[in-house]
């Protein structure tokens, strides 16, 4: 008799302690930082291509934009941010590049670094994911997500890595493609 007390008590004093342990956990992941930085919202509102307007970073992270957006892919070519903050909104994330920023520049470390970043956006699963030159950013790298931005000196997977998974398919407007 006293021994099943015994078990029950140390059962329920493991139950308590896995829940306790679980809720730690769960603390922690929910009080992480976040990859990147927080930027100002601007907003959703569609305008007419080619309307002019002014973003607070460079690459915009949201704001007014087209009513088309960019599909996901690697592209040689710059694209307009109306296409691409719509793509935001939707939950893209896009890695925006700049190889004249690279230190050593040339054409061939450019060619690594485009090389690189194709091959990462790969494995990571291109889908919702946008690689994207950007002649006017002022570092080699910039990652974009919907009011989030982290720029980098080279690529470093790890980071981007954790902005991918943490905010590919966050963006205000749910979609599926």
């Amino acid at each position: 008799m006293a021994s099943k007390k015994i078990r029950q008590t140390f059962t329920w004093l493991a139950v308590i302690g896995v829940a306790g342990g679980l809720l730690y956990q769960g603390y922690q992941w929910l009080s992480r930082p976040l990859p990147g930085e927080a930027v100002a919202d601007l907003g959703r509102a569609h305008i007419a291509v080619g309307t002019a307007r002014e973003y607070n970073s460079n690459p915009p992270t949201s704001g007014p934009h087209y009513a088309e957006w960019t599909r996901a892919g690697i592209y040689d070519q710059p694209i307009e941010d109306g296409y691409l903050i719509h793509s935001l909104e939707h939950g893209y994330v896009i890695m925006s590049y700049r190889c004249e920023q690279l230190t050593g520049g040339g054409e061939q470390v450019c060619k690594e670094f485009q090389d690189k970043l194709g091959a990462l956006a790969e494995d990571l699963g291109i889908k919702k994911l946008i690689v994207v030159p950007r002649p006017t950013l002022d570092v080699p790298l910039a990652l974009t997500a919907w009011t989030r931005l982290l720029k980098l000196e080279a690529v470093d997977e790890p980071q981007i890595r954790s902005f991918v998974h943490t905010f590919r398919n966050a963006g205000p407007e749910q979609t599926v493609e």
